[in-house]
């Protein structure tokens, strides 16, 4: 069962969406965030691949979030992008990073 945490007007989230959250007027004046509703779906996709909600992805969960996005990716070329979106190379994508890396040009 995943583990939810409460949030505003008694909605429950995934941890590791919350570990993700940014303030509404944030995501109208970052660059890259200029379409808050696909923002959120790219946090809220997040969150489904991070099955164990420690808000970070590991290799196997980044082929997950992929699919769930129709990302159309040879296994090549997600450990490519596996390893170009682990920002900090630390082996781990956590939420920022992954919608930073999907929403760059």
């Amino acid at each position: 069962m995943d583990r939810v945490t409460p949030i505003a007007l008694g909605k429950q989230t995934p941890v590791s969406e919350n570990l993700c959250h940014i303030e509404e007027d944030s995501l109208m004046t970052e660059p890259h965030t200029r379409h808050p509703a696909a923002h959120r779906e790219l946090i809220q996709e997040f969150a489904v691949a991070d099955r164990d909600n420690d808000g970070r992805i590991d290799f196997e969960e980044f082929k997950l979030l992929l699919d769930g996005l129709d990302a159309a990716m040879s296994i090549e070329e997600m450990q490519i992008g596996f390893r170009e979106v682990d920002a900090d190379h630390d082996g781990w994508i956590d939420c920022r990073e992954f919608v930073d890396w999907w929403s760059s040009d």
